[in-house]
């Protein structure tokens, strides 16, 4: 009977290095899959009115806490469009955002403590249901997930940036996101995210976790 011939060191060593080679190409891979920026693309023309009447109703409620905007034809839009649920951003964007004018109404609202027409001027972030298909970790280049990105006024993109809207002092001086012409392999660091343009307000985001 023959004995097995025993693994040495240095082999035992190349296999441990394969094995977690394989492991990591695996957890990489998952961020290629990913659903594409065509079919977000596809997905948001199938259901443009869903999306549009969902944004313009959530801008319109009352409420901070949004609770009011939560009715059963909202309920039956987010089933259709597939949209788990949407989510206001720190931006306002009031009329003409890059003017002395809307600098000096944010400056009204700050003297007044009220930011309440700020609600109604945020931009918005759209998350969708399969989270399989729009979330995947990754083990070094960390969580990457996609969404849709609405700002209410068309905002302008200069340099590959869009140009955040005028604060309180006027321009502001921190670099809004970048948009790119796909988000297949973006070039990015850590807890950045881009954007992919779909229309003038509409936009794709895809991030990634620090």
């Amino acid at each position: 009977m023959q004995s097995r011939r025993r693994i040495s060191i240095p082999e035992f060593m190349v296999y441990c290095l394969l094995g977690m080679g394989a492991y990591v190409l695996l957890w990489e891979y998952r961020t290629s899959q990913l659903i594409s920026d065509q079919e977000m693309i596809d997905h948001f023309y199938q259901y443009r009115s869903e999306f549009q009447e969902l944004a313009d109703t959530y801008l319109a409620a009352e409420e901070v806490n949004r609770s009011s905007w939560k009715t059963p034809r909202t309920d039956q839009l987010k089933k259709m469009a597939g949209i788990d649920a949407i989510g206001g951003s720190i931006h306002c964007w009031l009329d003409n955002p890059y003017s002395i004018e809307a600098s000096n109404r944010l400056r009204e609202m700050d003297q007044k403590k009220s930011w309440k027409e700020c609600w109604h001027r945020t931009s918005i972030i759209i998350k969708m249901r399969g989270r399989d298909r729009y979330k995947a970790p990754a083990l070094f280049s960390g969580v990457h997930w996609k969404n849709y990105y609405y700002i209410p006024v068309d905002p302008k993109i200069e340099n590959g940036r869009i140009v955040p809207p005028w604060g309180v002092n006027g321009p502001e001086n921190y670099l809004g996101m970048r948009v790119l012409p796909s988000l297949r392999y973006p070039k990015w660091e850590r807890g950045e995210c881009v954007l992919r343009k779909i229309e003038p307000r509409w936009f794709i985001m895809r991030c990634r976790s620090q």
